[in-house]
């Protein structure tokens, strides 16, 4: 979970990313199943699709916000 309640899930294989925001019903229910809802929201997401130039950015500043969560663990 991110500071302001938002929730971001990430596949370091992929490199896929998600992001959901903090009044959205995935980040509420990430709260209590953050794996289950991870995995919810990575299957929504598609490999192909982060070929665009503007996809690729939105996965980089995600990842910028996964790693700054996982320094504060």
């Amino acid at each position: 979970m991110l500071p302001d309640g938002g929730f971001v899930a990430g596949d370091t294989d992929s490199k896929l990313t998600s992001y959901a925001y903090p009044t959205s019903p995935h980040a509420i229910v990430a709260k209590k199943y953050a794996k289950h809802v991870a995995e919810d929201m990575l299957a929504a997401e598609s490999v192909w699709m982060r070929k665009i130039p503007s996809v690729a950015d939105y996965d980089a500043r995600n990842w910028t916000l996964l790693d700054g969560e996982n320094s504060n663990a």
